[in-house]
């Protein structure tokens, strides 16, 4: 599980380097990485979830912030299907 720990900061060499690109199909790693990316997002959306692990909340997360320099990105977003934004 990502938690704030797995989050880089700014000056990171990993984040001031290009990110490779990602080959199709994409591979089993990579595809755990972004279900992985997709569960901090959706934890650090919930509540009690956030709270619980210290998570600060976000709805998108690229690869390089959690040092996998890969063109890779995760969006998380709720809403009623009539485009409005459903509060967690």
């Amino acid at each position: 599980m990502i938690t704030m720990e797995n989050i880089i900061r700014d000056g990171h060499e990993t984040l001031r380097k290009r990110a490779e690109e990602v080959e199709l199909p994409v591979s089993t790693e990579d595809k755990e990485t972004l279900n992985e990316m997709m569960e901090f997002l959706k934890n650090s959306q919930n509540e009690e979830l956030a709270k619980k692990y210290k998570l600060r909340s976000g709805v998108g997360l690229a690869a390089p912030q959690i040092n996998v320099s890969k063109k890779m990105l995760a969006v998380y977003i709720q809403d009623d299907g009539k485009g409005n934004q459903i509060e967690t």
